[in-house]
């Protein structure tokens, strides 16, 4: 993390409260996991495509 984005977090921490501060922290990192799980299952259904 750099300077910009911890100055960002601090902001929205200021303004909004720390829970919706760690929310959207978490709500972040979620999507990109998500994402992540959703390329995989698309590989898996190929692949068992492919060995039918």
């Amino acid at each position: 993390m750099n300077t910009a984005d911890f100055s960002q977090w601090m902001t929205i921490v200021g303004n909004a409260g720390f829970p919706v501060a760690i929310s959207l922290y978490l709500l972040c990192r979620l999507d990109k996991k998500i994402d992540h799980m959703q390329e995989v299952i698309t590989q898996l259904s190929e692949t068992m495509k492919d060995n039918r």
